[in-house]
Formats: C-alpha cells, sequence, structure tokens
C-alpha cells in the first residue's frame, strides 16, 4: 500500500509541475502579445501626432492666405504695422500648436513604450515563475512518494532493569 501512495504522490508532483509550467508559459505568451500591441500602438500614436501636424501646417496655410486676401481687399498692406503683426501672431500660434501637438505625440509615444516594457518584463517574470513553481511541485512530489517507499524504523524495546538477586544458590 505505501508503494502505490508512493508513487501517486510522484504522479502528482510532476501533474503539478506540468500544469505550473504549462500556467507559465501561458502567462508569458500574454503579455508577450501585450507587449506587441502595445509596440504598436506607440508607433501609431507617433504616426498620428505627424498627421495631425500636418493638417495643422496646412490649417495655418489657409488661416494666413485669408488674413492676407482680407487685407489685400481692404486695400490694407500685409508687409507692415498691424496687419503685419496679426499675420506674425498667427504664424507663431500656429508654430507653437505644432510643437505641442509634436510634444503630446512624444509623450503618448513613450508611454506605451514604457507599458511594452513593462508587459515584456511580466512576461519574464511569469514564465520563470512557472518554472520555478514546476520545479518545486516535482520536488516536493519525489520528496513525499520516496519518504513512503523508506520502511519506518522500529523503536527497540525497552530493557527494563532486572534485579539480581543477592546470592546465588
Amino acid at each position: 500500500m505505501a508503494a502505490v501512495s508512493g508513487l501517486f504522490s510522484i504522479a502528482s508532483g510532476i501533474a503539478g509541475g506540468s500544469a505550473a509550467e504549462q500556467s507559465g508559459k501561458a502567462g508569458a505568451e500574454a503579455h508577450e502579445y501585450n507587449y506587441n500591441i502595445q509596440e504598436r500602438n506607440a508607433e501609431r500614436a507617433r504616426e498620428a501626432a505627424t498627421a495631425d501636424i500636418i493638417g495643422l501646417k496646412r490649417t495655418e496655410y489657409k488661416t494666413v492666405g485669408a488674413q492676407r486676401a482680407g487685407y489685400g481687399a481692404a486695400g490694407v498692406s500685409s508687409t507692415s504695422g498691424s496687419a503685419l503683426d496679426v499675420l506674425a501672431e498667427s504664424t507663431s500660434m500656429a508654430v507653437l500648436d505644432q510643437q505641442r501637438r509634436r510634444y503630446q505625440g512624444d509623450i503618448e509615444y513613450a508611454d506605451q513604450k514604457n507599458a511594452a516594457t513593462i508587459s515584456l518584463m511580466n512576461a519574464y517574470s511569469v514564465k520563470e515563475g512557472g518554472q520555478a513553481t514546476a520545479a518545486s511541485s516535482v520536488l516536493s512530489g519525489a520528496a513525499s512518494g520516496i519518504s513512503r517507499f523508506t520502511p519506518t524504523q522500529k523503536q527497540a524495546p525497552k530493557l527494563e532493569a532486572q534485579k539480581i538477586p543477592e546470592k546465588i544458590e
């Protein structure tokens, strides 16, 4: 009976170890998937910022063009005075908007890259943890099984002191 119990302990340890390793691999794959998504999102954030900046440049070009046309239709020179100040202010604000959007894109990119790095580190950690748990489970099952095969030590009977007769007859 002890042999059967010992074999079950060993088999249980191996099965538990296999399950722990598979769990670690599955967890690592999930984190690696997240890593890939976050890497793509980082690139998309940068591309979106670039597209927005192009749109801002077009808007600025149209705005300044409309202002110049308005000044020209009104007979105001756009090469000096208040009209030039307004055009310069419009251009400055447009450049500032573009820089702000570029900065936002850089922040979004960095956030996604950081999240991707954390996901990759988690993948490694989960995989290593699964392997360590697997090894522990196998060793524990083996130790438990082997201990059931080892015969238990029987204690020697206690010797009682015998009275020695004082006289031998």
